[in-house]
């Protein structure tokens, strides 16, 4: 249990870092906006909701590997 536990705090510093990444770029190259257009944004909400499903999943995946819950194991070994 103690290395399921790792690893999903592994994958949820992952998704932390997608989320800071995204949100670095978003606010960093916010002026670059005018020369790409309204599609320069795309990449960082995409960043920032991907990094979010990481986080959300590998903090549910921890819930069930304390609680011994098999229904949240299931869903966290489906997605990862």
């Amino acid at each position: 249990m103690i290395v399921i536990l790792l690893a999903l705090y592994l994958f949820q510093l992952c998704g932390l870092g997608i989320i800071i990444g995204g949100a670095l770029v978003f606010t960093v190259y916010n002026d670059y906006v005018d020369f790409t257009g309204e599609s320069g944004n795309a990449v960082p909400i995409i960043l920032i909701v991907v990094g979010a499903f990481i986080f959300i999943t590998g903090f549910l995946g921890c819930c069930g590997a304390i609680k011994e819950n098999y229904a949240m194991m299931a869903i966290v070994s489906w997605k990862a």
